[in-house]
């Protein structure tokens, strides 16, 4: 059975767009400049939560970069039909949604993690937003012109969502591995003990 696009509602690409900007619009200031560990050494209980927050993103940006690609090589091949680029879109709208409760919760926390966190979930945001606003423009423009999947401006946009969905991987994964060389250098200063030195 062909996939009914226009019952795919934009809505949610939507609340996830207003919900970054809200959320980038009230995050509070950093509490405390620094490093991620604490006085007596352990990573704060933030910090922790904001590392396996970022990996779980990892995982959900990777599904998502796998469906933007494949929207991406839809730019320049005539022969799909607009269910497939539906289906593709709801896919990368799903993504995002599920990317978006997870940045939500990571701006929730932004102030009070390590710096370089807090740096990771400003260099996110911007990124994920865009994402965001290109699928929501894709999807309105193929609900309103199924037989229209080929003028420059539709395809345009899955380019763009397939960019920006590298890119929000890519920042994702350099950072997840950052956080992780900091956690075993960290551990090393303390089994050599040269934190005091």
């Amino acid at each position: 059975m062909p996939l009914n696009f226009n019952s795919i509602p934009v809505a949610g690409v939507a609340i996830v767009a207003t919900l970054f900007l809200a959320s980038a619009l009230s995050a509070a200031p950093p509490a405390h400049p620094g490093n991620s560990l604490t006085a007596s050494g352990l990573e704060s209980h933030e910090s922790l939560r904001s590392s396996r927050l970022l990996k779980d993103l990892q995982v959900v940006t990777s599904e998502l970069n796998r469906h933007a690609e494949t929207l991406g090589t839809f730019a320049t091949r005539p022969e799909f039909s607009w269910q497939s680029h539906a289906s593709y879109l709801n896919d990368v709208r799903e993504q995002i949604n599920e990317a978006g409760v997870v940045i939500k919760e990571l701006q929730d926390m932004q102030h009070a993690v390590a710096p370089w966190q807090q740096e990771a979930i400003s260099r996110i945001h911007p990124v994920a937003l865009q994402l965001a606003n290109h699928t929501e423009a894709a999807i309105v423009h193929l609900n309103e012109n199924q037989n229209l999947r080929f003028v420059s401006e539709y395809r345009d946009r899955l380019t763009a969502i397939s960019d920006h969905s590298s890119d929000l991987k890519n920042t994702i994964d350099r950072f997840v591995d950052y956080g992780e060389t900091q956690r075993k250098l960290n551990r090393l200063e303390g089994d050599l003990d040269l934190a005091s030195s």
